[in-house]
């Protein structure tokens, strides 16, 4: 007997090697008995060190991959973005999704974890503002704000500033001896501070975004969702391991 699976349209960009992106959720989506299907906004140039050049997907192509999946009837319980390097697509993700009127994801990606640009929140704002879930680092939470905060008040504040559903903000890019996350909806807010790992990691953001996706497209709100994501990237990232010279992969 052929049982349907949830399904996750991801957007977001390739990483050549397999750290971050599209490889990463794909991993992590199929490890829960998600199916991901994917539209492609840039090529990379990138090793386990850092970012060297983001070569964005056309906006006709970008749009073409979505005709093909919609010409089918193939129709997404979630959607999740990471990497958007241009305004212009940002604008289109924003209007797509919107007519989609499922739960989505933003991871809004801005820096690499060794400090190249991605992105900017001007680029960003029109997805900003039709996410259902925000999952900023702290650094990128700082960005986005317009009023700055300490972290207690980051995802409350972003919450109400963009108008979102809800926010986790996540502390692994900070250097404290623990790892904190803090995460606002209208219920309230809450936080989940756990031991941080020796390590620095690759993909650890696009792996528990994707693992929150999954969760969100088998039925879970984010508040509920928020655990068992937090956990499902924690062990990923105890089983991480040196793929190259630079930061570790996480073991999906």
């Amino acid at each position: 007997m052929t049982v349907a699976r949830p399904v996750v349209l991801c957007i977001s960009g390739i990483d050549p090697t397999g750290a971050a992106g599209l490889h990463a959720e794909i991993e992590v989506l199929h490890g829960l008995g998600v199916h991901a299907t994917s539209l492609v906004t840039a090529l990379t140039v990138q090793d386990t060190h850092n970012v060297a050049a983001v070569l964005p997907v056309a906006l006709d192509t970008l749009a073409a991959q979505w005709a093909a999946l919609q010409a089918d009837g193939i129709r997404p319980d979630v959607v999740k973005v990471g990497l958007v390097p241009t305004a212009e697509q940002a604008a289109w993700i924003a209007e797509q999704v919107t007519a989609l009127g499922v739960p989505v994801v933003v991871d809004p990606i801005l820096r690499a974890g060794g400090g190249a640009g991605l992105s900017s929140r001007d680029a960003l704002a029109p997805l900003l503002r039709v996410a259902t879930l925000l999952t900023p680092n702290l650094d990128e939470a700082s960005a986005l704000l317009d009023v700055p905060t300490d972290r207690n008040g980051m995802a409350a504040r972003l919450r109400r500033q963009w108008g979102v559903d809800a926010v986790l903000v996540t502390g692994g890019d900070a250097m404290d001896d623990s790892v904190w996350h803090g995460f606002a909806d209208a219920e309230g807010h809450f936080e989940s501070p756990h031991a941080r790992l020796p390590q620095r990691f690759r993909g650890a953001g696009c792996t528990l975004s994707a693992a929150l996706a999954g969760r969100m497209a088998q039925g879970d709100t984010p508040r509920a969702a928020v655990p068992a994501a937090l956990a499902a990237a924690r062990i990923a990232l105890s089983r991480a391991w040196p793929l190259g010279g630079g930061r570790w992969i996480p073991g999906r």
